[in-house]
C-alpha cells in the first residue's frame, strides 16, 4: 500500500536507481513509511506470559482445594486454615473461595470468625 509506495519513491522510483548526484532528502511522510516497516524496540512481541498462567493455575488449584475441603469439613474451620496458609505462601484465592468459607462459618453460627475472614479478605485486597 502506501508504505510500499513511499519506500519505493524514497529509493528512487520503481527500479531503485537514482541520479549519482546528491542524496535525496526524504519527506516526513516517506520517513514515517520507512519507519513503519521496521519493528521498533517498543513494538517487540510480548514476552511469553508463563508466569501469569502459572499464577492463575495456582489460584484455581487453591479454590478447588478449598471447595473439596468444605465438602468433607463443612463447618469451614479447615478451609479457613487453608485460606490463611495460601495467603502466607503468596497464593491469594479469588472472592468465590473466600465467600464459600464465610458462608460455611456463617451457617455454623461462627459469625465472629466469618467477620474475621471477611476482614482478611479485605486485607488481601480481594474485595
Amino acid at each position: 500500500g502506501e508504505a510500499k509506495a513511499a519506500a519505493r519513491e524514497a529509493m528512487g522510483g520503481e527500479d531503485g536507481l537514482e541520479d549519482a548526484g546528491e542524496p535525496r532528502q526524504l519527506t516526513p511522510e516517506q520517513e514515517e513509511a520507512l519507519r513503519s516497516m521496521f519493528v521498533q524496540p517498543d513494538m517487540e512481541e510480548p514476552v511469553d506470559d508463563d508466569a501469569a498462567v502459572e499464577a492463575e493455575l495456582a489460584v484455581m488449584a487453591a479454590e478447588y482445594r478449598i471447595n473439596r475441603t468444605l465438602e468433607f469439613c463443612p463447618n469451614g474451620v479447615l478451609a479457613r486454615e487453608l485460606l490463611t496458609e495460601m495467603c502466607t505462601n503468596g497464593t491469594v484465592p479469588r472472592a468465590q473461595a473466600w465467600t464459600a468459607v464465610i458462608d460455611a462459618l456463617g451457617e455454623r453460627g461462627a459469625l465472629n470468625d466469618a467477620l474475621d475472614v471477611y476482614r482478611e479478605m479485605q486485607e488481601a485486597r480481594v474485595a
